[in-house]
């Protein structure tokens, strides 16, 4: 999501003052007669800027508690409370809810981390993708990372499931992640158009049942690399409003890595070619504010 929050602390830099301090200190302690020694100014504070917070959503984490042993399970989500974190976001592959067959559901993991996240009062961001095989286009065959379904309709009616499921218990879902690389569909060349598809299916699905829901955008990867790999994200971004997404999201999905950048680097600082962060302008956080 693309709101962000800067927090700056300022601390006034006292060196010189104690400094001044420690040497009267030593000059009164010398030997030679007594005498009243001089007051020492007080100095008036110095007033330092500090950057207002930002509105925010709140601030969140992605998980992974699919398969973890239940001891750690329920050892984590009082630690993610107790850190302040009030969102996180877990990534749920169809093929692991439907993959036995078309209507053939295992809620037992995915219940269990909903039960969880409602317990400890913290809003879940559920991620779908990873289809099952049969969905693939070719059954037979382990679909890879991304693997686009043939059909819609079965896309919709997992999304659709999964919102009448869990009907105001969990607060978002996200649909997809990275589809500008060609990693993350199916190893062939990224397709806006195809995603916006993917994306329209799944939010309608979701909102007949569950309107209070909110649908984001896949995460997009920060890349300047071309087809067939990837597409840059301004490009894949373009290419998805061209395509009639706008009224298919409730918030746009952005992947801001950073990189080695610190958070306030600029994107015109990244880019410098002599500079100390890569030389692209999306190697830093603020990148975020170029997809707007």
């Amino acid at each position: 999501m693309r709101r962000k929050s800067h927090r700056y602390s300022h601390r006034p830099y006292l060196g010189p003052w104690l400094l001044f301090l420690v040497l009267a200190w030593a000059l009164v302690g010398c030997g030679g007669p007594r005498a009243t020694p001089t007051p020492i100014p007080t100095p008036s504070p110095t007033s330092w800027p500090v950057a207002g917070a930002v509105d925010s959503p709140g601030y969140g984490l992605n998980v992974h508690m699919w398969w973890d042993p239940w001891a750690a399970v329920r050892r984590d989500w009082p630690l993610i409370q107790d850190a302040g974190f009030t969102w996180v976001k877990q990534r749920v592959a169809w093929q692991d809810v439907e993959g036995a067959g078309p209507g053939r559901y295992e809620w037992a993991a995915l219940d269990r981390v909903v039960d969880e996240a409602e317990q400890h009062s913290i809003n879940l961001v559920l991620r779908l993708d990873g289809i099952p095989a049969w969905a693939a286009q070719n059954g037979s065959l382990e679909p890879t990372p991304g693997y686009v379904p043939v059909s819609l309709d079965a896309w919709g009616d997992f999304c659709g499931a999964l919102a009448t499921r869990y009907r105001g218990r969990v607060r978002a879902y996200q649909v997809w992640n990275e589809p500008n690389l060609a990693r993350e569909w199916g190893g062939v060349t990224p397709d806006p158009v195809g995603y916006v598809s993917l994306l329209r299916t799944c939010y309608v699905a979701i909102k007949q049942v569950d309107p209070e829901a909110l649908v984001i955008s896949a995460g997009l990867a920060p890349t300047g690399s071309a087809p067939p790999e990837a597409m840059p994200d301004p490009d894949f971004l373009a290419a998805m409003y061209a395509a009639g997404a706008s009224p298919y999201f409730d918030l746009l999905g952005l992947n801001a890595p950073g990189y080695k950048a610190p958070p306030e680097i600029s994107p015109e600082e990244a880019a410098d070619p002599q500079g100390s962060y890569g030389g692209h302008a999306f190697f830093c956080f603020r990148h975020v504010e170029q997809m707007r």
